[in-house]
């Protein structure tokens, strides 16, 4: 179960509250606002149905089909470069795992008429009983799927018949941000998008490689995402290619960067998705291509300078947004900037109470940490007024609580916490953690964790310690009783973990 807010904030102490935006504050670009279109429905596979009617607007005779698990990501974002291999474009919808196909999606192959619908995955991602449902469109739907999603993606790749001697690209199987911003491109090309963890090729995309004989590999995300000895593997798999390295400073960056390798000159606009969440853009890269467009991210109250710099460098004038304002809002749409500044460090060797305190004036800008703690509620509020509209950001927490003030709020609250000091940022990684909030590289080293004695573990990956929704990079509520399994990225800022007992480093 993927979860795309904050799960675990709001428990009855602010349950009248309401999560507000980052804060991070923003700033208008100089250039004139685009005009902004949205693709959106009232949930991922509406949305995805959304697209599927703007890719194809007629279908044709023989129409094909690709169906994957909107549940997760993988599977999908590596569909789409496979769906542009046909003499016509070939839609891609989300299904949920199991049950009943939602109306939106039943409604589309109905549209559609299918004559051949294409499976990707295995029965853990879309299982036989939603198979069934699809054979009042088609007969015989065909799977295709591996045993990983690194088999998957090759399997795909090889059944769509994408060509040799042309351009792969390679992002993490892990996280989704660097493969969905590259699958517009990859469309654009008619190029494979193959998947790795970070530290290890998998055979089966060694072998994909080797198949498709590339003259170029372009590698996506930084080495923490990908690491140096993956590069090094591929360049053994092919050594007669060039493998090329495409990574910004966080996801929003790469995004950029990708654009720009696939677009080199303008473009008339660009599609925009949430940088905090996969579900809304997973069928989009296709129909980005087919538009002659970039897809880039934004923050759900903003749009980063990187992803501003790189739609001024297009020369667009247009903005199709994957989502509703939730997802993406009006203003980061219009590509209203957001600061950049760092929050200035907290000052060491003091510490500050509860209550209710002024930046700036009762506590400076800074991160902050708060130990021992047993549901210590914490509140980021743009004015002093009390209300749910001014708050910010919130959270609940119990272990170690750690939060960034930043110099545009107005007001910190918090209560049942113990005091509040400069987070001492010597780097300590642990391999072993406890609930509690944890900075990344600082606190806890990157890699692949386990807890296995939990009560319905809740865990969060964020990029930022600022608490907003839109930091969240990815979440989930693990069953009582079941292993919770995460692989930490050395791109995030902080994990967070809320009754999931003790988590080990098992890769």
């Amino acid at each position: 179960m993927s979860w795309t807010a904050t799960s675990r904030r709001l428990t009855a102490l602010c349950a009248a509250a309401t999560i507000g935006l980052l804060g991070l504050g923003t700033t208008t670009a100089a250039a004139a606002a685009p005009s902004v279109n949205r693709v959106q429905g009232d949930d991922r596979y509406a949305t995805a149905a959304a697209v599927s009617r703007a890719l194809v607007p007629t279908a044709v005779s023989g129409q094909v089909v690709y169906i994957a698990s909107g549940e997760n990501f993988p599977d999908a974002l590596a569909t789409g470069p496979a769906t542009q291999q046909h003499a016509s474009p070939a839609p891609l919808l989300l299904v949920p795992r199991s049950g009943a196909l939602p109306a939106s999606v039943t409604a589309e192959l109905d549209r559609l008429k299918p004559a051949d619908i294409r499976v990707v995955g295995g029965g853990g991602a879309v299982t036989d009983d939603v198979v069934q449902q699809l054979r009042n469109w088609d007969d015989s739907p065909s799977r295709i799927s591996g045993s990983t999603r690194y088999g998957t993606a090759a399997a795909i790749t090889a059944a769509a018949g994408v060509r040799t001697g042309g351009t792969v690209y390679l992002a993490t199987g892990l996280n989704y941000p660097d493969a969905l911003a590259a699958s517009a491109v990859a469309t654009r090309s008619r190029s494979a998008l193959l998947l790795t963890p970070q530290d290890s090729l998998p055979l089966e995309t060694s072998n994909a490689l080797k198949d498709l004989a590339p003259t170029r590999v372009v590698v996506l995300g930084s080495s923490g995402v990908v690491s140096d000895g993956v590069v090094g593997q591929v360049k053994a798999a092919v050594p007669g290619a060039g493998v090329d390295r495409v990574g910004g400073s966080d996801r929003y960056a790469t995004a950029a960067l990708v654009s720009q390798l696939g677009f080199p000159g303008t473009a008339d606009g660009a599609f925009v998705a949430t940088g905090a969440n996969f579900p809304d853009a997973l069928a989009a890269g296709p129909l980005a291509a087919s538009k002659g467009q970039p897809l880039l991210l934004a923050r759900d109250s903003c749009a980063p300078a990187a992803t501003t710099a790189e739609f001024a460098r297009l020369k667009g004038s247009s903005v199709t947004v994957l989502g509703g304002t939730r997802a993406v809002s009006d203003a980061a749409a219009s590509m209203s900037v957001c600061a950049s500044a760092p929050p200035p460090a907290a000052p060491a060797g003091k510490t500050y109470g509860g209550g209710s305190l002024l930046v700036g004036k009762d506590i400076p800008a800074g991160t902050y940490i708060s130990t021992k703690n047993d549901s210590c509620y914490w509140e980021r509020a743009s004015n002093a007024s009390g209300k749910t509209d001014a708050i910010l950001a919130n959270d609940i927490t119990s272990g170690q609580s750690i939060v960034t003030i930043l110099p545009t709020d107005v007001v910190f609250k918090s209560s049942r916490c113990s005091a509040w000091s400069a987070v001492d940022t010597t780097p300590r990684p642990q391999t072993s953690i406890g609930e509690g909030d944890w900075l990344v590289n600082i606190h806890v080293a990157p890699g692949t964790y386990q807890s296995r004695s939990n009560d319905s573990c809740y865990w969060q990956r964020s990029s930022a310690a600022t608490g907003g929704s839109d930091t969240i990079i990815a979440n989930d509520i693990v069953e009582k009783g079941a292993t919770a399994t995460v692989e930490i990225s050395a791109d995030d800022v902080m994990f967070t973990s809320s009754r999931c007992g003790t988590w080990s480093k098992v890769g």
